[in-house]
């Protein structure tokens, strides 16, 4: 009985409702048509509420749906238009409520649409905003009550224009503003979207709902949708309170906002920026171009703090695969942000460090001048920004695939991988690196391979200065080892960087020095000597001290010390290709800047041993090789060496066929420039004689018992007072250069008690059998320098006063023993044919 008795009542009460829909209905038809007499009546509410005098063109009525419209058409707000002219809006619709105006007795709005509206927004000198035209007077509430009353508010096919007189003046024209706000109590939803001017973007639309009264906005909570697309960050930031690190850029995001109490308490979305500027954190240097910085994110406030996940982060142009994860969170009490990243790369985070507190521009110069490239894993940081005090970073990570770019005479690296901790001031980083190169294009010729790197490397921040400092390096290369250790101090004011660097080097063989040339310290030719000189051995106990600015190398003025130190062994130095390789060479090697000095202690020159040679450059840049050695052998070496030797042009033929036994001491001095404009080679040297023989068959000749120097330089041979026997015959040979008929050549002369008489004899010839005893004889052999075509190429003749031989012939043609007669044979060896004897 209960149930139907409610039954019935719910039934009666639908019944009533529904008539009373229909009266209100009714009503609101019937009193449609006679909306337009009430026009003045409005005009002067609306003014009352806005302050201004309102005049409206004409009134329209209209039904959508189950509501009735009022249309108020060329409406005009007197004094609140550009110059204080009349605001004028196209068309406002007003949909009203039947049903609520019926129960309270007047008319109910549903909603309110102002459609065509073009107002002027004005910024003046000191920030401030507002309409432009005649200030507005009295009280705002009212209006904004009057608006928040209203169940739904639309603004359509609105244009704004922005006018800043901060900017001179400049004009912004926003389009196609479209705004819709829903109340419903202290709930409100609200929708605005419009169309920026190209110097503020594309597109921006904010959606939202918020739950509490408006007039007090800390007290408000909800939940708000941004979409931005093409959004110039450097416009709008001008506008905008400080939010560094932003400085500029253009952007597009999404992203969903919650709010309690007037506070973000959590944002979530995703960002895509380009031409990313970002600027310092606190104080920091010029803004630094980020290109490309975006990634999802989730941010939640926690406290006095917050944190943020975010993921697929992309921090640069170049950045590839999935980009970067964070989780992070910052405690607002200690003012500190500690964070995890799975990754991070380095062109990323070396534009970071110019943002960063405790970078600054020094940090921002020195990662600019390395352009540090590859990841870091597995990052750990923690940053701190105490009140009043130094800020402070600190990180711990691994890294892998690190390449720096050389820079002058800086070298650097690719393929670097190991462990870093610390912070922007001190930290170490450990190298456990396989398969890096060393790149140095200002010094090497090529990049060098590196096998193997381990070792520590510290870091220390000394004001304007960064030291790198590593005690204790050792390296693997394909063909020797390196140990040693290097400091390098890098200056932010863009100087050279101090190095001192200390390297050991165990073996290598020669074939690899190349690779190890400063080619780019020395010329070109010097180069090619050094790749045509060293030609096989081994390079071993090698010692490298560097001191000094880079850009002062080789420190020619004292500036810094360059020395390298090596032994070599079994080393074939082939020094020019005329005067002669030597094999087999142990000794050891020297550099002070850009002098070098090659002490050999043994080796061999063709067969003789090299007791010690000595190759100098006293100045590579101007590479005037000098080499003087000492070697003992036989005579026969060295009369080989004189043939093959540019001296054999001249003497090749004298020495030719020449038979030697014994031993012999070799001297020699060469200056060889290895640039054309430092002149010609210059030789000069000896030959050291103890007893060795000499002799030829062909002339008939033996020379025995020799002692004494014979010189030797690029203008011809030369000794003086050699002893020797000349068929048991004592003789004095001497050595000169000399003309003959005004042909320049070398001289040899022989003085001494020649068996000349014994020679004739055994040789037939007639006069010496009306001879007797002997006479001291000198024998001239002249080579000419340059033989020419009918002139023999050898000329000998014999004086002798002929005292000491009886000559048994008729007078005048005879003499006694002890009468001296002046005599003269002139012949040329081997040609008596062509060249009769000729007596004087």
């Amino acid at each position: 009985v209960i149930f139907k008795r409610i039954g019935a009542l719910l039934w009666l009460t639908l019944a009533a409702a529904l008539v009373l829909l229909a009266v209100a209905l009714s009503a609101a038809r019937l009193l449609l048509p006679v909306m337009s007499e009430y026009r003045g009546e409005i005009e002067a509410a609306v003014s009352d509420v806005l302050h201004h005098q309102v005049r409206i063109g004409s009134l329209d009525a209209e039904w959508r749906g189950m509501s009735p419209v009022l249309v108020l058409n060329e409406v005009h707000v007197a004094g609140a238009g550009a110059g204080g002219g009349d605001l004028v809006v196209d068309k406002i619709r007003v949909a009203l409520d039947p049903v609520g105006s019926l129960l309270q007795r007047r008319w109910l709005t549903r909603a309110v649409y102002v459609v065509g509206v073009q107002a002027s927004l004005r910024r003046d000198a000191d920030g401030h905003f507002s309409l432009v035209g005649g200030a507005a007077t009295g009280d705002a509430a009212p209006l904004l009550q009057l608006l928040l009353q209203q169940p739904l508010i639309g603004l359509q096919q609105a244009q704004v224009t922005l006018i800043d007189a901060r900017q001179g003046g400049a004009r912004h024209l926003f389009r196609d503003v479209e705004v819709l706000f829903a109340n419903d109590g202290d709930r409100h939803r609200f929708s605005v979207q419009a169309v920026p001017p190209p110097a503020f973007g594309r597109h921006l639309r904010l959606v939202g709902q918020v739950d509490g009264p408006l007039e007090t906005p800390a007290g408000l909570s909800g939940r708000f949708y941004v979409s931005t697309e093409g959004l110039q960050l450097a416009a709008w930031l001008d506008y905008l309170p400080p939010l560094p690190p932003l400085a500029g850029g253009v952007l597009n995001a999404e992203l969903w906002v919650g709010v309690e109490a007037g506070e973000p308490v959590r944002v979530t979305g995703q960002v895509d920026g380009s031409e990313i500027l970002l600027s310092g954190l606190v104080d920091g240097p010029e803004p630094v171009d980020f290109g490309r910085l975006g990634g999802r994110f989730d941010w939640k406030r926690r406290g006095d703090g917050w944190s943020v996940i975010a993921d697929r982060v992309r921090l640069g142009e170049a950045e590839e695969g999935d980009g970067v994860g964070l989780n992070a969170q910052w405690d607002g009490a200690a003012r500190r942000l500690r964070g995890v990243l799975n990754r991070l790369p380095l062109a990323g985070a070396a534009r970071l460090a110019g943002v960063l507190p405790q970078t600054g521009q020094p940090a921002a110069e020195w990662l600019d001048r390395l352009q540090p490239a590859g990841q870091l894993r597995d990052v750990d940081f923690q940053l701190e920004l105490p009140r009043g005090r130094t800020p402070r970073l600190a990180l711990r990570a691994r890294f892998e695939d690190v390449s720096i770019e050389p820079v002058g005479r800086q070298p650097g690296f690719t393929g670097l991988a190991g462990d870093l901790e610390g912070d922007l001031s001190h930290g170490w980083l450990r190298l456990d690196t396989s398969r890096a190169r060393l790149m140095a294009p200002a010094l090497l010729r090529r990049s060098l391979p590196i096998d193997y790197l381990y070792g520590s490397l510290e870091w220390q921040r000394y004001g304007d200065r960064l030291r790198l400092q590593a005690r204790n390096l050792m390296a693997r290369l394909p063909d020797t080892s390196l140990a040693g250790r290097v400091r390098i101090d890098l200056p932010a004011a863009g100087g050279s960087p101090w190095l001192d660097l200390q390297l050991a080097m165990d073996r290598m063989p020669v074939a690899g020095v190349p690779a190890y040339l400063p080619v780019g310290l020395l010329p070109h030719k010097t180069v090619e000597w050094f790749d045509a000189a060293f030609r096989s051995g081994e390079i071993s106990d090698l010692r490298l001290l560097i001191q000094g600015p880079l850009d002062r190398m080789p420190f020619d003025h004292g500036e810094g010390v360059l020395a390298a130190d090596f032994d070599f062994a079994d080393t074939v130095l082939a020094y020019h290709p005329h005067w002669g390789t030597i094999r087999a060479l142990d000794g050891h090697g020297h550099f002070r800047g850009r002098r070098m000095r090659i002490v050999g202690e043994r080796g061999l020159i063709r067969q003789a041993s090299v007791e010690r040679v000595v190759a100098r450059i006293d100045d590579l840049a101007k590479p005037l090789l000098a080499i003087t050695g000492t070697a003992s052998g036989t005579l026969a070496g060295m009369l080989d060496y004189v043939r093959s030797s540019p001296l054999g042009a001249r003497f090749g033929r004298l020495v030719s066929g020449l038979e030697s036994e014994g031993d012999a001491h070799l001297t020699l001095d060469l200056r060889i420039p290895l640039r054309h404009d430092l002149g010609k080679v210059r030789v000069s040297g000896g030959v050291d004689l103890d007893g060795a023989s000499l002799g030829s068959r062909k002339w008939g000749f033996q020379l025995s018992s020799i002692r004494g120097r014979l010189k030797f330089s690029e203008r011809g041979l030369s000794c003086q007072a050699v002893r020797a026997r000349f068929d048991e015959a004592p003789v004095e040979i001497n050595v000169y250069a000399g003309t003959e008929d005004e042909q320049p050549g070398t001289v040899v002369e022989i003085d001494g008690p020649l068996p000349v008489v014994e020679r004739m004899r055994a040789a037939g010839w007639w006069p010496a059998a009306h001879l007797s005893g002997s006479a001291d004889w000198r024998a001239r052999l002249f080579v000419p320098a340059r033989p020419r075509a009918g002139v023999p190429s050898l000329r000998l003749r014999l004086d002798s006063d002929l005292r000491g031989i009886g000559l048994a012939l008729p007078q005048p043609l005879g003499k006694t023993a002890g009468e001296s007669r002046d005599i003269s044979l002139e012949w040329v060896p081997g040609d008596l044919a062509g060249w009769p004897l000729r007596i004087r």
